[in-house]
């Protein structure tokens, strides 16, 4: 679609900056989750190391998907509903559903919110969460 109409490429890179941002400290994170559980791999190092990495995913998380993200996806339903260049170059079935879809991305990633939150909260509480 974007390329027919010659619209929603910025649009489309900024929701994939947005929602693939977190992912190496994500992956990182799951790796050592992992691995800590594992006979071979559990030592205090490491136990010490997923500690940091789960603090600073959880962090990044919530930033990208918490502060950036509605932040930016308010910006890019305001251009597609309001501006002129969408309003004379998109029809508006098309706006709406490109407007749905970016905030279904936010909406749909709320248990991971609510997860990541947890998970700061039990650092900065002292507890540690289990999976």
């Amino acid at each position: 679609q974007t390329r027919i109409y010659k619209a929603g490429h910025m649009s489309a890179m900024m929701c994939m900056l947005l929602g693939e941002a977190s992912n190496p400290a994500m992956n990182t994170w799951f790796v050592t989750s992992k691995a800590i559980t594992l006979e071979c791999c559990n030592s205090p190092m490491m136990q010490s190391l997923h500690n940091y990495i789960e603090i600073a995913f959880a962090a990044i998380y919530l930033l990208f998907r918490v502060v950036l993200g509605p932040i930016i996806c308010a910006h890019m339903s305001w251009n597609l509903l309001f501006s002129k260049d969408a309003k004379e170059n998109l029809p508006l079935p098309l706006r709406l559903f490109w407007n749905f879809m970016i905030w279904a991305v936010i909406i749909g990633s709320y248990s991971w919110i609510v997860f990541a939150y947890e998970l700061l909260q039990s650092h900065v509480r002292g507890t540690e969460q289990e999976l």
